[in-house]
């Protein structure tokens, strides 16, 4: 199901004739209005910045303008961005892949000079729309804006041997935690920003809590419980048995900044019952530094036979 995001709100760009006053007595220019229209149903994507630049347009000479703006978080899925340029052309659809941070769209212009109208501008309406082609919604949105998805899972799966990833130190096998350490990294969750040391603890029963520890091995209804905020993929009683829980920093885009933090909870099993082996692999990526906006979550489940 495809969903779209929109925002109204206009701007001006005023573009001066480089001619004498007395030409555009006799000669129109064309002012541009860029219109954002970004229909936002889904929490983690947002344009900003977006914006029209370009030389001079005069009517009758052929100028080039460009549609340029960031998105902010990840879609779900590929992007339809379709702009109406306002010149009377057919609506452009460009395809952003799925995850894409960025776009920059040129259009030529060539307005027929409309000469004697008497007016010294007129004005061209440039919209855009953004529709993210994810799955459908399972379940929300909730009071906080999320909402829940069902995407394919991403194809990195932690080792020790991995570069970058730290193989973490629970207090004991069975109801044990250890914490991660966000240095400059920030997690915004429910309003609340995370950020250094003693602020996210991860529990071998499947879950993670924060500001505290908690070691609870009976999973409840979150409305309930764990009394901190947390995040459960795979709250049950469960046991490291010969596994591990891995965490690694991930900078997706390369820009110097980490897009996410991943918890891997790698060959565990249950404590009893239910499979007692090290059959148990799943993760939860949180994305970070999303600013004032909450971070998205995806539990990712490998292997859980």
């Amino acid at each position: 199901m495809a969903r779209t995001w929109w925002k109204q709100s206009s701007r001006k760009i005023a573009k001066k004739s480089p001619q004498s006053a007395q030409f555009l007595a006799g000669r129109n220019w064309a002012q541009l209005r860029l219109e954002e229209l970004e229909r936002r149903e889904c929490p983690s994507i947002t344009a900003t910045g977006v914006a029209l630049t370009g030389p001079v347009i005069n009517e009758g000479v052929a100028a080039t303008e460009t549609l340029a703006g960031t998105i902010v978080g990840r879609s779900v899925g590929d992007i339809l961005l379709a702009i109406n340029w306002g010149d009377g052309s057919a609506v452009q659809n460009v395809i952003l892949a799925a995850g894409a941070q960025s776009f920059s769209v040129p259009h030529t212009y060539n307005f027929a000079d409309d000469n004697p109208t008497g007016t010294a501008s007129d004005n061209f309406n440039v919209t855009y729309t953004l529709t993210d082609y994810g799955p459908s919604v399972l379940a929300g949105p909730n009071t906080a804006g999320y909402r829940a998805y069902d995407v394919p899972a991403p194809n990195l799966p932690l080792t020790a041997s991995i570069s970058g990833t730290t193989t973490l130190a629970p207090t004991s096998v069975d109801d044990g935690t250890a914490s991660i350490d966000l240095g400059t990294n920030t997690f915004r969750y429910y309003g609340t920003t995370y950020t250094g040391t003693g602020q996210l603890f991860v529990c071998t029963n499947g879950f993670i809590s924060f500001l505290t520890a908690n070691t609870a091995n009976t999973n409840t209804a979150l409305a309930s419980g764990p009394t901190q905020a947390a995040i459960a993929p795979l709250w049950d009683d469960l046991h490291l048995r010969s596994g591990s829980i891995l965490s690694r920093f991930v900078d997706i885009d390369g820009n110097g900044i980490n897009d996410y933090l991943i918890v891997d909870w790698h060959g565990i099993g249950f404590f009893s019952g239910g499979t007692a082996s090290g059959d148990l692999t799943f993760q939860a990526w949180l994305q970070l530094n999303s600013g004032t906006t909450n971070g998205d979550i995806l539990f990712n489940y490998t292997d859980n036979t």
